[in-house]
């Protein structure tokens, strides 16, 4: 309230100086003074009325500005307060551990096994069709009952190979301990891959194995790579080619060639056999010797480099050449190469074969070679488009003919 009257009442104030001026300049004047006096009494009120009407006019305007200035609300400014920096430390914030679970331990059961190695037999052996191998695996008791004789090997599905139902153990396996338990076995004779599973037996007829629930087999797993030749026989001509398998030197596009000689591989996959009793193409059972020849993919070659012989006069190089009987297909070509006194290779002949039902009689005459050393090269290479390929020299020999 004050902040309004007093501006009003210092407006009033200024008014009644000014009026109180004009009063002195609109008076009688005094006859009595000489006329000097009253000029320069005239002149000093005229510039007081003046400095009068000056000063009313500057408190006017000063207090009009101030009424402004009171009357317009001041934006207060924010107080800035001083605050003692305080070197508090800082309390470390609990960590809160909780408990860990501890899982309850799983109970050892009776009957438990684990898989150690592979003692004969690794996983993927190759074999000859018809072989007989033992597989002998190695287990760890894992159970808390000891195996006892009443414990047994125990075939559960695949491919028997001729396996006994059971095998008993023979002595006593404690808790702890490994055993090298063996079955006796035979390779499926026909070509393939073959797989048994094997599993345990306890006293009272409960089957267990491998794995956290003891319900996994082991197994065998093995290759037939089709392979199988009767024994060499001795020989009967002057050159043998059949009874003289193991005296050749054997190469193939595909590199080893399994034959049935000692120190040789026979788990290859070409393979130069001896078949006493082939079944030739056409379903003819013959019983003389042969030279079985298989060849696995299209395109791949064999050759038997036999040791030199001497041509002696009415010496005749004979065979016949034929697929064997079970090919689907077969498209073949033989050859008869020679070198002499280990010159260059020569070609005596070739001959092509299919699964016609027939064969081809080979009857050469080496009269020209008579004296001379010369080494016989017997070939064969596979034609088909896909597949492999069966074939047989029958009777290959050279034989001395009297005229």
């Amino acid at each position: 309230m004050f902040k309004k009257v007093f501006p009003l009442m210092m407006a009033l104030s200024l008014l009644a100086v000014l009026l109180s001026a004009c009063g002195l300049l609109l008076g009688p004047q005094d006859g009595g003074k000489d006329a000097q006096s009253v000029q320069q009494t005239a002149v000093m009120q005229t510039v007081a009325a003046v400095m009068t009407q000056q000063a009313f006019e500057t408190l006017i305007a000063q207090a009009t500005q101030i009424a402004s200035q009171q009357n317009t609300p001041t934006p207060q400014q924010p107080t800035a307060v001083a605050t003692e920096a305080q070197n508090t430390p800082v309390q470390p914030t609990p960590t809160v551990v909780l408990p860990t679970a501890t899982p309850t331990p799983k109970p050892i059961p009776c009957n438990a096994a684990s898989f150690v190695k592979d003692v004969t037999i690794p996983d993927g052996s190759e074999l000859i069709g018809g072989q007989k191998f033992t597989k002998t695996w190695r287990l760890k008791n894992e159970g808390t009952c000891t195996w006892t004789k009443d414990y047994a090997l125990v075939f559960v599905d695949g491919a028997s190979m001729s396996a006994p139902a059971s095998v008993s153990l023979k002595g006593d396996v404690r808790p702890g301990e490994t055993v090298d338990l063996s079955v006796e076995l035979v390779a499926p004779t026909k070509a393939g891959s073959y797989k048994a599973n094997w599993m345990l037996r306890d006293a009272s007829g409960r089957t267990f194995g491998l794995g956290p629930n003891q319900d996994k087999p082991f197994w065998v797993s093995i290759k037939v790579s089709g392979y199988k030749s009767d024994d060499v026989p001795s020989a009967i001509y002057p050159l043998d080619f059949v009874a003289s398998i193991c005296q050749a030197d054997w190469s193939s596009n595909a590199g080893k060639v399994a034959r049935p000689c000692a120190n040789v591989s026979q788990s290859e996959a070409q393979w130069a056999a001896v078949l006493l009793n082939p079944k030739i193409e056409g379903g003819r059972q013959e019983n003389e010797r042969a030279l079985w020849i298989h060849l696995a993919n299209p395109n791949d070659w064999m050759q038997g480099f036999y040791p030199a012989r001497n041509i002696q006069s009415g010496d005749r190089f004979k065979a016949w050449v034929a697929c064997l009987d079970g090919n689907t297909t077969c498209e073949v070509q033989f050859s008869l190469d020679y070198r002499i006194d280990n010159g260059n290779i020569e070609n005596l002949g070739k001959w092509s074969e299919t699964l016609d039902g027939k064969w081809t009689q080979i009857d050469l005459d080496l009269s020209a070679f008579v004296g001379k050393n010369v080494q016989f090269i017997l070939g064969v290479t596979n034609k088909n488009s896909k597949g492999p390929v069966d074939a047989v020299w029958f009777v290959p020999s050279i034989q001395t003919v009297t005229p």
